[in-house]
């Protein structure tokens, strides 16, 4: 078995300054925004809830303007 090494980038980007909470963030956001895609349930739910907001902002703007 070979032993753990350190390895380093040679090119410095945005991703390779960032720290390792940062990257966790980014990943479960990615995981959670591609699973709200992929399922026909929370995209719905998502979109109709998105609907309602925009509903409900429009009808406080006719009713109090």
């Amino acid at each position: 078995m070979s032993f753990l090494q350190v390895q380093s980038v040679t090119r410095n980007s945005l991703f390779t300054r960032l720290d390792f909470r940062t990257k966790l963030v980014a990943i479960a956001a990615i995981t959670w925004i591609a699973f709200l895609w992929e399922s026909p349930i929370t995209g719905g739910t998502f979109n109709f809830n998105g609907f309602c907001a925009y509903s409900l902002r429009w009808y406080k703007f006719r009713l109090f303007s």
